[in-house]
């Protein structure tokens, strides 16, 4: 019988009123589905895993999970229930059926995507092994001595089949509560506990005498939204929502989560004061010092190396050293795949150029995914089933960052053909794949404007048929179809970079003024308008100029036109068309053509806004435009 409290949406966040969105513009079928659903969307959670998902002493749910929900309630204008469970199995057996519709601070894993999908991560972590301080001593612990041990994990989490992988010898015990881990640890239950960083960096200021950090995993695991799997149209609109936020938005909303100074309290079920304090040694750890860390614990401290064995590396080592060049890596490892040698290349390639990874795994280079295919791979070399393995995955360098290699792996032996140890060459293809990665996406590129030219055109020439008589049909089509050339071949000459605002209106405008160029005014700052606004942009001034030399200021001599850009929140491009000296305007003429092209491109394509005035001898038109880039476009 699952127990659990069913909360109306009450979500605090400090400091969220600071960042604001716009409600997503939905499309009619969306919002034919949205208003079927009858009752609240319900989000299935468990509350103890500050500050990433939790309930306060007041009972409203914070945390960085609980501020990305209030943006989706925001845009979406939909509202929450919370079903709150004991257990994350409760949750999840709770999604499958039905009886909960979204989840919060989940990992996508294979058996869960069968009645869940998932959006991209909102953040990722770490793996910790914490223990008693009095029964470890952190400087001399290393895994290998976990291979005896009591490890508490959660039940069915992503943390046990990351770290099930990576050591399948290991006795895991469950745990479903955060609180309940540290209840059996401080009972001397469970030896050692494995987390995430993250749920206790903000306990670091409490009472933490009784934990200690012993080692990080070489592993990490990520948090998303779920959603379940029939509701498709929900799902691509949080996914939709939350690739809108701006980057530096996520990273101030990450910020003001994970790195906050503020002290959070667990209210779970059954939670001891007493153990509480000691939660709190597991701090967030950067990814650098994730490495150096890793390095020190990864050494095999309670393995004898016997003069033999050393005088063995010291061979393999010269073996390398005969071997060296400056083009690629070569590392020799055993069987355990542990690093016997290596040349002063690889070592310059992974930067661990000032320190000795002899007696290193060689799973620290590896991202955990990554490694499980590889080592299935080594191991049919082993059987002697492929002559060699090949694989792309990216190492983790010493400073953290990822580097893409090109690793080719052989089994060398013994003179008696038993097996020796692993020979790898590992080639820099960093450079290669940047540019492969380049090239696609100019393929993209090319690909995507040519569509959107196509679809320019035929809009032109549907839009266009509203013109009376054969010869201004052609002419009309012509005009604006040469406007948007003059405006790509201008782009084309600057390898589509944006175009300044004045050119592209004196290239627009060319036509009609090459002989008195006084007539016309143009004052603007410095505005670069990027690639995607320039066609729409262009075909806007277009009509009106052609407008102008028809019916308005530019169709007599002494006609002026004055022309204003500025911008505006770094985003919008403000523009006002104001001619004066035209032909006398006695009544507002009816909207044409023109005009609602040039409306519909403002505030359709270009998102924007525009107002048209008549005056006795001019016409006045202001409008602006989002400046829509080609990063949020791709």
């Amino acid at each position: 019988m699952i127990r659990c409290i069913v909360l109306l949406l009450i979500i605090c966040i400090g400091g969220c009123g600071e960042i604001n969105y716009q409600k997503t513009v939905l499309t009619q079928e969306q919002a034919d589905w949205l208003a079927s659903i009858d009752y609240r969307v319900r989000v299935g959670l468990t509350p103890g895993w500050p500050p990433i998902s939790y309930l306060d002493k007041d009972g409203h749910y914070r945390g960085l999970s609980a501020e990305y929900l209030d943006l989706i309630s925001q845009r979406l204008g939909i509202q929450f229930d919370f079903v709150v469970q004991d257990s994350w199995q409760d949750v999840l057996q709770s999604a499958k059926n039905h009886e909960v519709d979204m989840t919060v601070n989940i990992s996508r894993v294979d058996d869960r995507i069968a009645y869940l999908n998932f959006t991209e991560p909102y953040y990722k972590d770490h793996i910790n092994v914490v223990g008693l301080k009095q029964q470890f001593d952190s400087d001399e612990f290393d895994l290998l001595k976990m291979n005896k041990m009591r490890i508490g994990v959660l039940r069915n989490s992503l943390t046990h089949k990351r770290a099930s992988k990576l050591f399948p010898q290991w006795k895991y015990l469950f745990f479903d509560t955060l609180s309940e881990s540290m209840v059996r640890l401080d009972n001397q239950e469970l030896d050692v506990v494995l987390g995430c960083t993250i749920y206790l960096q903000n306990q670091v200021d409490l009472d933490v005498d009784k934990l200690v950090q012993l080692a990080v995993l070489p592993t990490s695991i990520d948090s998303r939204i779920a959603i379940r799997k029939d509701w498709d149209v929900l799902f691509e609109l949080v996914q939709q929502t939350m690739s809108d936020i701006p980057e530096d938005s996520k990273h101030a909303i990450n910020a003001r989560w994970l790195g906050d100074s503020e002290s959070f309290t667990l209210h779970d079920f059954d939670l001891r004061s007493g153990v509480i304090s000691n939660i709190g040694l597991l701090c967030t750890v950067s990814v650098i010092i994730y490495i150096t860390h890793l390095r020190k614990k990864y050494r095999i401290s309670n393995v004898v190396h016997t003069e033999d064995s050393q005088g063995i590396s010291n061979n393999y080592q010269n073996l390398i050293d005969g071997l060296d060049c400056n083009v690629c890596g070569i590392v020799i490892s055993d069987f355990n795949k542990e690093i016997l040698a290596y040349n002063r290349c690889f070592s310059k390639m992974t930067g661990y150029d000032d320190q000795d990874m002899r007696g290193l795994p060689w799973q620290i280079f590896g991202n955990a995914e990554d490694m499980f295919e590889v080592n299935e791979q080594v191991n049919n070399l082993i059987n002697g089933d492929v002559p060699f393995v090949q694989h792309d995955k990216s190492y983790i360098c010493k400073d953290g960052h990822l580097s893409e290699f090109f690793t080719t792996i052989w089994v060398k032996h013994t003179e008696q053909r038993s097996l020796d140890c692993f020979l790898s060459v590992i080639v820099d293809v960093s450079e290669h794949k940047h540019e492969l990665r380049a090239q696609q996406s100019l393929l993209r590129e090319l690909d995507h404007r040519v569509k959107n030219n196509l679809s320019e055109v035929l809009s032109l020439i549907d839009r266009t048929n509203e013109e009376k008589g054969i010869h201004n049909y052609k002419k009309s089509l012509a005009d604006r179809v040469y406007t948007m050339a003059r405006t790509h071949e201008v782009l084309a000459s600057t390898q589509w970079r944006s175009m300044c605002v004045t050119q592209l209106i004196r290239l627009v405008l060319m036509p009609y003024v090459h002989e008195n160029t006084d007539r016309i005014n143009i004052n603007s700052d410095s505005i670069n308008v990027p690639t995607r606004t320039c066609s729409p942009l262009s075909m806007v001034i277009h009509e009106l100029a052609t407008n102008a030399v028809k019916y308005g200021s530019l169709s007599r001599i002494e006609g002026r036109l004055n022309i204003e850009c500025r911008i505006e929140n770094e985003q919008w491009l403000l523009i006002e068309w104001k001619e004066s000296c035209g032909p006398l305007i006695h009544e507002v003429p009816n909207t044409g053509f023109g005009t609602k092209l040039v409306r519909g491109i403002i505030e359709f394509e270009l998102q924007g806004e525009c107002h048209i005035e008549y005056f006795e001898d001019g016409l006045d038109c202001k409008f602006k435009v989002k400046l829509i880039s080609d990063e949020h476009m791709l």
